[in-house]
């Protein structure tokens, strides 16, 4: 669950991040700096790199990579296709969406360990109170008080008990969390 937090998180914090590079770099869009360029959708403005769109997209991607390998592929494969697509309307050069890339991923990486060392704690905390819906999957319940998440005699993190059809066959589930 911190890993899917992270994910629009870093976005945010990646985008923040472009608006003074964006400012610093101050590069014309490629339909003002070329004259009889087709544009499929008029009225951008603004400067040109780095690309908004593909440092969100991509951050995004990196971030759900980082909480699921499967998901994350189809994130950061929806980037590229995003990358692809601002460039064809006309809105951007090549270059300023490999920086969004670069940027988004960037940030998603660097800072995730300690997006986790923070998020962990809150969502842990979070999953034993009475908002622990925000963080369970429906049916599934907390350790017994007293585990704390303490790793077990296998070295593995804290175990959840699915409750309902799986918990009458005796079938327990392991925490995926990437943190634990």
């Amino acid at each position: 669950v911190a890993g899917l937090v992270w994910a629009p998180l870093a976005a945010g914090i990646a985008l923040l991040a472009n608006i003074p590079i964006r400012a610093f770099v101050e590069r014309p869009r490629p339909f003002k700096d070329h004259a009889g360029l087709t544009v499929l959708i008029p009225g951008k403005s603004d400067f040109s790199f780095v690309s908004d769109h593909a440092t969100l997209t991509m951050a995004v991607g990196v971030g759900l990579f980082i909480a699921s390998r499967k998901y994350g592929v189809l994130g950061i494969l929806l980037a590229l296709a995003e990358g692809f697509c601002r460039v064809y309307m006309g809105v951007h050069y090549p270059t300023d969406v490999v920086g969004g890339f670069a940027l988004g991923t960037a940030v998603a990486l660097l800072l995730a360990p300690l997006a986790q060392a923070l998020l962990v704690p809150l969502m842990t905390a979070i999953g034993r109170s009475k908002l622990a819906w925000l963080v369970r999957a429906p049916g599934v319940a907390a350790e017994p008080a007293g585990a704390g998440g303490r790793p077990g005699p296998d070295g593995e993190g804290s175990r959840v008990v699915a409750t309902g059809s799986a918990m009458a066959n005796g079938h327990k589930e392991r925490d995926k969390d990437l943190a634990a």
